[in-house]
């Protein structure tokens, strides 16, 4: 699996809303990262809902994604400058229907089964998902789980233009 590419994918499927809201949004790959050895369709659904989530919640600032690779394991870092967990909402906040605002105050759609999915999926993979916040600062999700290293060989890059098209 090439995770510059499942990045990139996750990243324009949610780019029309960030576009919609002003909100940037980044994605960070190391260009020497290699293959690696995941179930894409899972590890994507995970990806995408920490994304979504991220621009849904982030009116102004941005959002990026980071990946690190420590030879074991891939780790997918999602910040934003959105609204903030308060710490009080952090242990619940993978439960299933949990969701931070409700009842008539509630400013945001969904039904509270995304992070609890998300968390799962993760699982399954045998990996975990931690989550850092602050009110009025943002959230930083890191998703980590095991990669093995691809039979796959990937060439490097030799500039990020070299094949753009004009």
């Amino acid at each position: 699996m090439d995770i510059e590419d499942l990045l990139a994918a996750a990243a324009r499927d949610v780019r029309p809303l960030a576009d919609q809201k002003g909100v940037s949004l980044e994605v960070e790959v190391p260009t020497d990262l290699p293959s690696l050895s995941l179930d894409a369709g899972l590890f994507d659904r995970v990806i995408g809902n920490l994304l979504g989530n991220a621009v849904k919640f982030t009116e102004q600032g941005g959002v990026r994604v980071r990946a690190l690779y420590d030879g074991a394991s891939l780790h997918v870092e999602v910040y934003d400058t959105g609204i903030g967990i308060a710490p009080e909402h952090l242990s619940h906040l993978f439960d299933e229907f949990q969701q931070v605002s409700e009842g008539d105050g509630r400013t945001h759609e969904g039904n509270g089964l995304g992070l609890a999915l998300a968390r799962r999926v993760a699982a399954l993979l045998g990996g975990q998902i931690a989550v850092e916040s602050t009110v009025g600062e943002g959230s930083r999700f890191r998703v980590s789980v095991p990669a093995p290293r691809s039979a796959e060989t990937r060439f490097a890059r030799t500039a990020p233009s070299a094949y753009a098209s004009h």
